[in-house]
């Protein structure tokens, strides 16, 4: 019996997104950009009889590839910088526990003298 609904492969495209966006609050920019190059790589291998077939094939798995580091490059960190407010960073990377990357913040970082904790400080004009 076929149930109208959504499709399957917008909960997997979902959740690889959320996974590639922790996993880029987790690691390192170069780290997680060289893991992605060589899942990228060995998807590449395990084609191959299919690409030699149809070359759109490798062009749609470079193309996903690229994304992904794309988002993982430029699309996190503007979402950090300009999307979200503090607050919601600071909650963020106290959740992961992880102090909060220069390059996320707009302000100054501030340390609280009583808890020893990082505040931003927003600029005023």
């Amino acid at each position: 019996m076929f149930r109208e609904g959504l499709p399957p492969m917008y909960i997997v495209i979902g959740f690889a997104a959320a996974t590639l966006v922790v996993a880029t609050l987790l690691l390192d920019k170069n780290l997680l950009a060289i893991i992605l190059a060589v899942i990228i790589g060995i998807v590449l291998l395990l084609n191959q009889r299919q690409i030699k077939r149809d070359k759109s094939v490798l062009v749609k798995i470079l193309l996903i590839g690229l994304l992904c580091i794309g988002v993982q490059r430029f699309g996190v960190p503007f979402l950090f910088t300009h999307v979200f407010e503090k607050h919601q960073v600071e909650r963020i990377f106290s959740t992961i526990g992880r102090d909060i990357p220069e390059e996320y913040i707009k302000g100054e970082m501030k340390v609280d003298a009583k808890t020893g904790k990082q505040k931003i400080q927003p600029i005023t004009m």
